[in-house]
């Protein structure tokens, strides 16, 4: 893994928090474009390391 993933990894985590936290504090979210871009090569590797549902055990 490159260092771009999970570094972009913390961006996406922090994006998704600051949306809570802008929708509490009743403020804008800050997600501009410059800044959720970063979070692209985190979104292009996750999928495919996310485990299947037709895979996983029916609980």
């Amino acid at each position: 893994m490159d260092l771009a993933t999970p570094a972009s990894y913390l961006i996406t985590h922090m994006l998704g928090h600051g949306y809570d936290l802008a929708v509490a504090l009743r403020r804008p979210h800050t997600a501009v474009r410059h800044r959720t871009a970063l979070a692209v090569p985190f979104l292009m590797a996750a999928p495919g390391r996310a485990p299947l549902r037709a895979a996983a055990p029916s609980w």
